[in-house]
């Protein structure tokens, strides 16, 4: 569980924002001197009342992220045209060696 420093507590200042053992943390919530944050919140020292960062941003369920290969496709359509300037024969040449 995390938990962020509301005091300054052994080796570690207010606003720091710890992983911890639940029952290491129990005692700390009980008595005032942290407060339980988010599980992904980024362990770090925050200023006291500063927002907090998460580690990452959780994607919405069932969303797939794609990209259209339109890199990758104009490379091969610039490979396989029929240009003979020595530019395009030079990158025909080095494509056919690195196939090999």
């Amino acid at each position: 569980m995390k938990i962020q420093l509301l005091k300054d507590y052994e080796k570690w200042g207010a606003g720091t924002v710890l992983d911890v053992a639940p029952s290491d943390a129990q005692p700390l919530l009980t008595n005032g001197t942290a407060r339980q944050v988010p599980d992904d919140t980024r362990a770090r020292k925050y200023p006291l009342g500063a927002q907090i960062e998460n580690l990452c941003v959780p994607l919405a369920e069932n969303m797939t992220i794609t990209a259209t290969p339109q890199f990758i496709a104009s490379i091969e359509a610039d490979l396989n045209t029929n240009d003979t300037t020595p530019k395009q024969q030079a990158r025909r040449i080095f494509n056919n060696k690195n196939n090999d």
